[in-house]
């Protein structure tokens, strides 16, 4: 008897141990599938094989577990078909049966995630790892109740994880991805949100292969229709045209049908995007621009949109076509266009975009977001609203910093607002500051923004980082406290400018990851998870404090490799692969920050180490050179003495035009005394694959792609400086020294903002503040320049003859015609000085130019699209001499009161 009763609690604590998971007579894959994850991650807590049976085999009386659409759950009152797409069912009939189901395709999957998270705390931090609580046997409360859907219903973190992350997120929840998954995925109810051709930018997509007939849908740009030769660019549609809407129309009811061909309802895509290339050369027709001049640009689109939504809602009405406000279309129209029915907007707003301030690393409760935060409530009033959020600072993502609290405060802000799709771009896993962290915070919070945002990161720090946790938490507020002390968006600080990070942040950052790594007690996982987080703040204090110590770079070097070989892709491993080679040389080298830039806010800096890994280029020991090293034209076939002077210039290798003109100071011109001097090429808005040339003979030259950004930042507006020494016979009368026309140093910085470093004194009565930009010797642009010693800018070029009458004739005119042409006569006084006389007073264009006497100056890369009706007062600096030749040293654009 005493046997029979042992066998029996036995049987009985096998049974609770190892419960049996219970499928539909006629299971689908989906079923099939969430029943496979159960098991696999309860063998996880046990320890020991847990059996899938159907419900029509099964003859075990305790410890079940119902997945999806069982008898057992029909019996009971459960409704399957009443659920939502992802919304999960849980709950327990006593200590012996569970149901686990939901709504088709991922709520009995959401289920089983929900059970494992709520009561064995599973948690996934990456690809490769999952944490649980262990434990002997796999029981349930018998009062378990979990029913819920998540907050956002598309979600997605679009970052840089290597290949066969895909389980990672779906475990977390991501439902949104771009393109289609592998076959063996099927089970786990994901499909593709977006249907062809692309989820954005995809005006190219539609015009690639656009017959010749009919370019007249596409932009007007320069006199010219911009044919797009990529996403990015060059051109965008002409949304006045009533052809454009009925030829996209035409491609999206071929493509539809293919899109659904073989598929169930469920796995239909959902949204259909219509969406700007990547760029901000709008359509400048008569048509257009009499819309966007008074309506706005976003007023065109809409109504474009609408146009194709209305002619596909025919055939499908249940589609979703979703646009874009960014760029220029980030506000609602001025007029009474509204988004149709059927259109989503899709929000992206980046840092710093002049008409629209935003910081992403602040919250939208805070005064810089202020106008931001009425844009998204003003969309909302229109239409169904997606976000295109950004959580990483896309400039410098390497340098310490998080944006955790604004990140959770926002999803707050999109959720209440009714967002039916947040993807947050976030990449950087090798660069960015807690970043495992900060993708499965994204993820949590998108699912359920109402979590307490310390508790999830508590969370997460206890299963990741063990016994160290409490010393990473520690860690990631001394972030937190770091990152709000920056008053401006972060995008715009330089290492020099970030004041927070301190000797004292320093200090206090090693402090916290030496307690990790000593509390990690020799557990190799995680001390390798700790060093992934040290090595951003070795980076920034290699940088900040110029240390150039071998043991101490090469230890950062061979850790941060191991990193990036970790956690980025494989198209991303070459390129941060260079990155962090040519930091490595340049910290080696100790090579100074540049001096006088302290103001500006510097996109790209190349010293010697990146110049040397561009074409042609020979490097060359200069002891006068930043770093000690320069660079000088590679396989010369001209001879010294046909030297042309000082030649440089951008050249778009896609287009195959030049973005910033030839640059020319010619040899007469050159300084004479054989050291380094900046030269300002002027502003220009750089393109995605530019070659910078730095000779007349491009056998010198830089590729600086890296500082290409999203138009969305800043339009890629900057100014480029180049440093550059001329010394020998060839440049300087007399020299004894050997011919050098050598470059140590080219800096890319913001264009659009005025905090430009002025490369010789203004006038008198001239405020830096109010100047927008200095037009003087290099950036000039003109076809010669000669040494003038009169001159504040030390050179000046002719530009007419005054005549008896001492008149000189100055007109300011747009290619395009779009403005009134302004002709002004100005009399000059005969005393050999410098004057500045207003020319022009007025808005510009892309394509506007000042002709003064014999010359011509593009002002088109001042303008800003964003700021189209901003106003500027021009002014030229001129002298008229005894002979009556009239000389040019100087054009400055200010920005009118």
């Amino acid at each position: 008897m005493k046997y029979l009763l042992f066998l029996f609690s036995f049987c009985a604590f096998s049974l609770l141990a190892r419960p049996v998971i219970i499928l539909p007579e006629n299971a689908t894959l989906l079923e099939k599938t969430a029943a496979q994850e159960l098991a696999l991650h309860l063998e996880m807590v046990c320890g020991r094989k847990i059996s899938v049976t159907s419900e029509k085999d099964s003859a075990v009386s305790a410890g079940k577990i119902y997945i999806g659409k069982t008898a057992f759950a029909r019996n009971r009152g459960i409704d399957t078909a009443v659920f939502g797409k992802e919304e999960h069912f849980v709950k327990a009939f006593g200590k012996d049966a569970l149901v686990i189901t939901g709504g088709i395709p991922r709520g009995t999957l959401y289920g089983v995630y929900e059970f494992l998270e709520h009561r064995y705390n599973f948690l996934w931090p990456d690809e490769w790892n999952t944490h649980c609580d262990k434990a002997k046997n796999i029981t349930w409360s018998e009062t378990l109740f979990l029913n819920g859907k998540p907050a956002i219903p598309r979600r997605s973190v679009y970052s840089s994880f290597r290949e066969g992350g895909e389980l990672w997120k779906i475990r977390n929840r991501q439902n949104a991805f771009h393109v289609a998954l592998p076959e063996k995925f099927d089970g786990y109810g994901i499909t593709t949100v977006f249907g062809s051709p692309w989820f954005c930018h995809t005006f190219y997509e539609y015009t690639k292969d656009l017959p010749a007939n009919k370019h007249d849908i596409l932009s007007l740009n320069s006199g010219k229709r911009r044919v797009s030769t990529s996403r990015r660019g060059m051109g965008q549609i002409c949304y006045s045209n009533p052809e454009t809407a009925r030829y996209f129309a035409e491609k999206l009811l071929k493509w539809i049908p293919l899109d659904r061909k073989g598929k169930e309802k469920w796995q239909y895509p959902e949204f259909y995007v219509l969406a700007t290339n990547d760029n901000r050369n709008e359509c400048e027709c008569k048509n257009c621009l009499a819309v966007a001049r008074t309506a706005g640009y976003s007023a065109l689109k809409t109504a474009f949109v609408n146009q194709v939504a209305k002619i596909v809602h025919k055939t499908y009405p249940e589609i979703i076509f979703q646009t874009d406000a960014y760029g220029l279309h980030a506000f609602p129209a001025k007029n009474d266009i509204k988004p149709a029915k059927n259109v989503s907007m899709i929000i992206a707003y980046g840092a710093l975009d002049p008409a629209r301030p935003r910081d992403h690393f602040k919250p939208y409760s805070h005064p810089v977001n202020k106008l931001t935060k009425k844009i998204h409530e003003d969309w909302a009033k229109q239409c169904q609203i997606a976000v295109w959020d950004y959580w990483t600072d896309f400039i410098r993502p390497n340098y310490p910093s998080t944006n955790l609290p604004a990140m959770a405060e926002n999803i707050r802000f999109y959720h209440k607002l009714g967002t039916i799709y947040l993807m947050g771009e976030c990449p950087g896993a090798s660069r960015v500051s807690l970043w495992r962290l900060r993708v499965w915070f994204a993820n949590r919070m998108m699912v359920d923004p109402y979590r307490d945002p310390d508790t999830e990161i508590k969370r997460f720090m206890a299963k990741y980082y063990g016994k160290a946790a409490p010393a990473m938490f520690k860690y990631q507020k001394l972030l937190e406290r770091s990152t709000a002390k920056l008053k401006d968006s972060i995008c715009t600080y330089t290492l020099d400018r970030r004041h927070d990070l301190d000797k004292n942040f320093f200090a206090e950052a090693e402090k916290l990851l030496g307690e990790a790594k000593k509390a990690a007690e020799n557990n190799a996982l995680i001390l390798e998870r700790i060093e992934e987080e040290r090595v951003v703040v070795a980076e920034a204090k290699i940088e900040k404090f110029n240390i150039s110590a071998p043991d101490y770079v090469n230890t950062w070097h061979k850790s941060m490799l191991k990193k990036l070989n970790k956690n980025e892709s494989a198209w991303h491993i070459p390129k941060q692969k260079t990155r962090i080679d040519q930091f490595r040389d340049a910290a080696l080298a100790n090579i100074p920050p540049p001096a006088g830039f302290e103001k500006q806010t510097v996109i790209a800096d190349y010293p010697w180490t990146k110049l040397i890994l561009a074409r042609y280029n020979r490097k060359v020991s200069d002891p006068e050179a930043a770093g000690g090293f320069a660079v000088v034209p590679g396989f010369l076939k001209e001879a010294p003495e046909q030297y042309k002077g000082v030649a440089m210039g951008i050249y778009d290798q896609k287009r195959r035009t030049y973005v910033l003109p030839h640059v020319l100071l010619p040899k007469a011109a050159a300084p004479a005394d054989e050291k380094y001097h900046w030269y300002d090429l002027g502003r220009c808005r750089l393109p995605a694959s530019p070659l910078l040339y730095l000779h007349s003979s491009w056998r010198l030259q830089l590729m600086p792609s890296d500082a290409h950004r999203s138009p969305e930042i800043y339009d890629n507006d900057v100014r480029v400086y180049v440093s550059l020494k001329l010394q020998g016979p060839t440049y300087v009368p007399n020299s004894r020294k050997p011919d050098m026309y050598a470059v140590d140093r080219v800096l890319i910085v913001r264009g659009d903002l005025t905090s430009q470093r002025f490369l010789s004194p203004l006038p008198a009565g001239i405020s830096p503040i109010e100047t927008e930009a200095d037009l003087s010797g290099t950036s000039l642009k003109v076809k010669k320049l000669s040494i003038d010693k009169s001159s504040l800018t030390g050179f000046s070029t002719v530009c007419g003859s005054a005549g008896q009458k001492s008149s000189f004739v100055t007109s300011f005119t747009d290619n395009t015609n779009s403005i009134k042409k302004v002709s002004r006569k100005h009399t000059l006084k005969r005393d050999g000085k410098y004057h500045l006389i207003k020319v022009y007073e007025g808005v510009l264009t892309r394509d506007c130019t000042l002709s003064s006497g014999k010359i011509k100056l593009d002002l088109g890369p001042y303008f800003a699209m964003n700021r189209a009706e901003e106003k500027y007062n021009i002014y030229v600096s001129v002298k008229l001499t005894s002979d009556g030749t009239v000389r040019m040293d100087r054009c400055l654009i200010q920005k009118n009161k």
